[in-house]
């Protein structure tokens, strides 16, 4: 979870992502190490899902969105607009 920076920042620099729809590089390295690689873990990034975790990493997830919603109400609040075609924005 990273805040997204302020409409008009030019300034900060967000760690994973050049903007909404481009990833950065180092992340993009990061989730194809995890895959290809063959070990669990590797990384320490993402989480192998099978049978016999499916549902505790469903819950994970759901927390996941839970806490950025409670780090970030303004973000999702703004998202939320946009998503029904109210508007919004910083």
């Amino acid at each position: 979870m990273e805040p997204v920076p302020l409409r008009g920042d030019r300034a900060t620099e967000m760690r994973w992502y050049w903007e909404a729809g481009h990833f950065k590089r180092e992340l993009g390295d990061r989730i194809l190490e995890e895959v290809l690689s063959g070990e669990r873990g590797r990384t320490g990034f993402g989480v192998r899902l099978d049978a016999r975790n499916i549902e505790a990493g469903s819950a994970a997830m759901h927390e996941g969105y839970a806490g950025y919603r409670r780090h970030f109400p303004t973000d999702v609040s703004q998202l939320e607009h946009l998503a029904t075609g109210q508007g919004g924005g910083r």
